[in-house]
C-alpha cells in the first residue's frame, strides 16, 4: 500500500482539496463557539448567537472559497462539522479537567462525557448550517467584490 497516496487521499476527503479554506472555517468554529461559551457566562446573549458556531464557520469558509455555492456547501459542511466535533472534545476534556482540578476526584467523568456527547449529537445540525451559510457567503462575495478579486467560477 502506498502510504503517501493514502495520506493525501484521506486529507483531501476529510478537508477537501483546498485545505486552507477548511482550516480557516474549523478555526473560526472553534474560536467563535468557545468565545461565545465564555461570553455567555458574563453577558446575557441570545441563544441564536451562542449556537451559531457552525453557521459562522460555514459563512467564513464560503467567503474564503468564492468559487461556487455547491463547492462552498461542501466546505461549509466540513468546517461546521469538524469544528464542532473539536469543540465537543474541548468541552468534554475541559470540563473533566476543571472538575478534577477543583475536587481531586474523577468520579464525574460520566458527566463530562455526557456534556461532550450532547454537542456531538448536534454536529449534523451545525454541519448543515455551515453548508447553507457557506453557499450564502460565496454568493455574497461574488456579488460584493469586483470580478478581478474573485476566483474563476467552476
Amino acid at each position: 500500500m502506498n502510504w503517501s497516496r493514502f495520506r493525501r487521499d484521506a486529507v483531501r476527503t476529510t478537508v477537501g482539496k483546498q485545505w486552507h479554506v477548511s482550516a480557516l472555517g474549523i478555526g473560526v468554529a472553534v474560536l467563535y463557539t468557545l468565545a461565545m461559551m465564555v461570553a455567555g457566562t458574563a453577558f446575557d446573549l441570545p441563544e441564536a448567537v451562542t449556537y451559531a458556531g457552525g453557521a459562522v464557520a460555514g459563512f467564513v469558509a464560503g467567503v474564503a472559497l468564492g468559487t461556487n455555492p455547491v463547492d462552498a456547501f461542501a466546505y461549509g459542511v466540513r468546517a461546521g462539522g469538524i469544528g464542532m466535533t473539536l469543540v465537543s472534545v474541548a468541552v468534554g476534556v475541559g470540563s473533566f479537567a476543571l472538575w478534577f482540578d477543583a475536587s481531586g476526584r474523577a468520579f464525574l467523568l460520566v458527566s463530562s462525557l455526557i456534556g461532550m456527547l450532547g454537542i456531538v449529537m448536534l454536529v449534523p445540525v451545525y454541519a448543515l448550517a455551515g453548508g447553507f451559510f457557506a453557499a450564502i457567503g460565496t454568493v455574497l462575495r461574488r456579488l460584493v467584490l469586483p470580478s478581478e478579486y474573485n476566483p474563476p467560477a467552476r
